[in-house]
Parts: structure tokens; C-alpha cells; sequence
């Protein structure tokens, strides 16, 4: 049994057009097909971008730098904000923070060792005999054990009183990259004038106001 095979033949102007509609409303689709996918990679990817940027913006701002610069080096997050004065006032602070710290040590291991001499139970030992501080020689065990608590508890004090100056060495590097962003200018002034007052019980007082003026 032979099968028929049926040929459909194009040959009138209505279905040459009907066949253009087609096609052209078939390739228009996948046209916008392909625009939203481009459309929708280039929004991705723009997206990926701003993310990048507002990531490394927020990485790099100044106070992020400064506060870095002056945990790793102290006095550095005063010279990346070009506040070049209080170099000296960063490190006069450690170095006199570093000098209490060695002149309590130091006392605190003379009277341990002269507590030591002094009751290590051998006649022929005596802190005379290494120590020529009158305080140390003429003192009584008492006296020894609490200058001993008295100077290590002064020193300890010291030690964290060098990390509270270094953490403020630090913040006053933050704080003067976050002013740099103001405008401080010399237009900056204040006035005192007189007011009125509202008590809150219908009796106004007379009072005086502080009015800032900003140039602009």
C-alpha cells in the first residue's frame, strides 16, 4: 500500500503574506528572547560592578586608612591625615608611659630583693650589704612587702594606662579623618542674643540664646 504524501503550494499573495507574519513574529520572539537574557547579564554584571566599587569604596575610605595606619604604626594615622603636630604628643605620651612603667619595675624588684635577704633565714646576708637606699636598708619586712605591693600595682596601672593612650591615639585618628570631610572655614562664628522662653506652664522667661553662623 503506498502512502500519499500531500504538498501544500504556495501560489496566492495572501498566503505569501500570512507566511511573512509568521516568520517575522517567529524571529521577533527570539530576538526578545535574546535582548532580556543580554539585558538581563548586563544587569547582572552591572550590578556585580556597583557591588565591587561600593565594596572597595567602604575598603578605602579615609577613616578605615587612618584607624589601620595607626593600630600598625602609632603617630602613622596622624601623618595620613596630615596632622603632622601631634607626632611629638603621640610619642611623648608612650615614652613617658615606658619610663613610669621601668621606674616601677625597677623599684619593685629592689624590694623583692630585699625582702628576699631579709627573710631568707641566713644571718650573714643583709640588704645593706647590695642596697644603699635608705628606704630599703632601714625597712621592716612590712614596710618591704608593701612598697613590693605598692609598686607593682603601680606599675600594672601604668602598663594599662599605655594601651587606653594607645587606643586613644587611634580614635583621635578616626575622629580627624571623619572631620576632614567638614567644612571648617573661618566664616564659622557665634552670636549671643536674648529669647523668650517657654516654661511649659504659660509664663515665658526671659533668656539668652547661643546662635551658631555658618558661611556659605
Amino acid at each position: 500500500m503506498r502512502k500519499q504524501i500531500k504538498y501544500y503550494i504556495i501560489n496566492t499573495p495572501h498566503q505569501c503574506l500570512l507566511i511573512c507574519i509568521l516568520c517575522m513574529l517567529l524571529s521577533k520572539q527570539a530576538v526578545s528572547q535574546t535582548e532580556v537574557q543580554q539585558d538581563t547579564l548586563s544587569f547582572k554584571m552591572g550590578a556585580s560592578e556597583s557591588v565591587l566599587k561600593e565594596g572597595n569604596k567602604r575598603a578605602l575610605n579615609r577613616p578605615t586608612k587612618a584607624a589601620l595606619l595607626a593600630m600598625a604604626v602609632p603617630g602613622l594615622g596622624q601623618v595620613y591625615n596630615k596632622k603632622y603636630w601631634k607626632v611629638p604628643l603621640v610619642y611623648g605620651g608612650f615614652t613617658f608611659f615606658a619610663w613610669l612603667i621601668e621606674y616601677n619595675h625597677v623599684e619593685w624588684q629592689q624590694y623583692r630583693d630585699a625582702l628576699f635577704l631579709l627573710t631568707d633565714g641566713d644571718d650573714n646576708t643583709n640588704p645593706s650589704d647590695i642596697f644603699d637606699d635608705p628606704r630599703i636598708i632601714n625597712s621592716t619586712q612590712d614596710r618591704l612587702r608593701r612598697g613590693l605591693d605598692r609598686y607593682r600595682r603601680e606599675r600594672d596601672f601604668a602598663i594599662i594606662l599605655a594601651f587606653a593612650w594607645y587606643s586613644i591615639t587611634v580614635a583621635d585618628a578616626i575622629v580627624d579623618a571623619h572631620l576632614d570631610k567638614f567644612n571648617i572655614s573661618d566664616d564659622l562664628s557665634a552670636k549671643l542674643r536674648p529669647s523668650v522662653i517657654d516654661t511649659g506652664f504659660n509664663l515665658p522667661a526671659a533668656g539668652i540664646k547661643l546662635v551658631f553662623y555658618l558661611g556659605g
